[in-house]
C-alpha cells in the first residue's frame, strides 16, 4: 500500500513485467478526496481505478476481458458490490450505467463478458455509447453505479466539448473507471 495521487494503491497484483497477463492496479478515492493533488476539484462519490497493464501488445491485449483472471473478476465485483454500498440513496441498489466506445480502435474490445457477469449476477446494465455528446450527467446520476470500460479514451469522456473534468468530480454516484487512458491529471 502506498500513495497515488491523492487515492491509494489498494493493489498491484503480480508485478512482474515478465507475466502475460500481470500489472493488475486498484486504486480507490474515497468521497471528498481530491481528483489529483493541487487540483481543488472533490470527488462527489467514491472512484475506484482498475486495470490490467495496457493495451499496446499486439496480440490479444492483457487488458481485455478475455485475460481477466478468477481473481481479478472477483476483485472487480467486489469493488462493484462495496461502492454501491457507499452510495447514500440507492434507487434499488442494482442500476448500472456501462460506458462503452461503441466504435472502438486497434485493440480496444468491447468488454461484454464483464457487462454478462453483472448481468448474471443480478444487476441491471444499461451500455451507453460514449460516442453520444456530450455526455448527460443528469441521467448518469439515476444510476446507482458507473462503469468507464477499457474501450473508452481520454478524448471520449475528458473535453470541454463532451465534459469537463470538474462534472465528473461532480458526478453524484460512484464510478469504476476500467481505462488506463482516462485517468490523467491534465
Amino acid at each position: 500500500v502506498m500513495d497515488g495521487n491523492s487515492g491509494k494503491v489498494m493493489a498491484v497484483i503480480n508485478d512482474d513485467a515478465s507475466a502475460v497477463a500481470g500489472r493488475t492496479i486498484m486504486i480507490r478515492w474515497e468521497a471528498g478526496v481530491e481528483t489529483y493533488a493541487g487540483s481543488g476539484i472533490s470527488n462527489f462519490a467514491a472512484r475506484t481505478y482498475l486495470c490490467i497493464v495496457s493495451d499496446n501488445s499486439p496480440q490479444n491485449p492483457p487488458s481485455n476481458y478475455s485475460n481477466y483472471s478468477p481473481q481479478m473478476l472477483r476483485l472487480f465485483m467486489n469493488e462493484v458490490e462495496y461502492l454501491i454500498s457507499t452510495k447514500e440513496v440507492a434507487m434499488n441498489g442494482k442500476r448500472i450505467a456501462f460506458l462503452q466506445n461503441q466504435n472502438p480502435t486497434g485493440f480496444q474490445v468491447h468488454q461484454d463478458g464483464l457487462v454478462t457477469r453483472l448481468k448474471n449476477a443480478g444487476y441491471e446494465v444499461t451500455v451507453v455509447d460514449v460516442n453520444v455528446k456530450p455526455i448527460d450527467f443528469a441521467t448518469l446520476n439515476t444510476y446507482d453505479l458507473v462503469v468507464i470500460s477499457r474501450t473508452v479514451n481520454s478524448s471520449d469522456v475528458i473535453s470541454p466539448a463532451t465534459a469537463p473534468q470538474d462534472n465528473w468530480a461532480k458526478l453524484e454516484v460512484p464510478y469504476i473507471d476500467l481505462s488506463v487512458w482516462t485517468i490523467r491529471n491534465n
